[in-house]
């Protein structure tokens, strides 16, 4: 299961990982960063973060989607907890 996790609740960093965290090409992504993604086929995904720097990573836009809504669920619950 790829949870987000909280990586520091005063600067508000949730960082998700794109595949299981034992596989060796896992990316950990910060909710915050994401500008904005597109799939570019059907397992590939290309992430354009808000320094411009693009990341182009074989998995499909599903797993992106699932793994925004759960962060932004944990950011959620940080904020009504204030």
């Amino acid at each position: 299961y790829k949870c987000p996790k909280l990586i520091s609740k005063i600067k508000q960093i949730i960082m998700f990982p794109t595949k299981a965290t034992k596989k060796e090409d896992c990316v950990w992504i910060n909710y915050r960063s994401i500008q904005k993604y597109s799939g570019t086929d059907v397992n590939s995904v290309e992430i354009l973060l808000i320094n411009n720097y693009k990341l182009n990573l074989n998995i499909s836009s599903r797993i992106i989607n699932n793994q925004i809504f759960k962060s932004s669920r944990l950011d959620s619950l940080l904020k009504s907890k204030k």
